[in-house]
């Protein structure tokens, strides 16, 4: 019982922080096109 509550918060963690990357990408990607678009 106590393995899967470790299990499960470690994936919340990679969840969180996966998705925190994949938006860091999202928005990177965003600012150099609508860099490209303004210039």
């Amino acid at each position: 019982m106590l393995k899967e509550i470790e299990e499960n918060g470690f994936v919340t963690r990679f969840l969180r922080s996966f998705s925190f990357y994949y938006q860091f990408v999202n928005d990177l990607q965003f600012e150099s096109n609508y860099g490209k678009i303004v210039s």
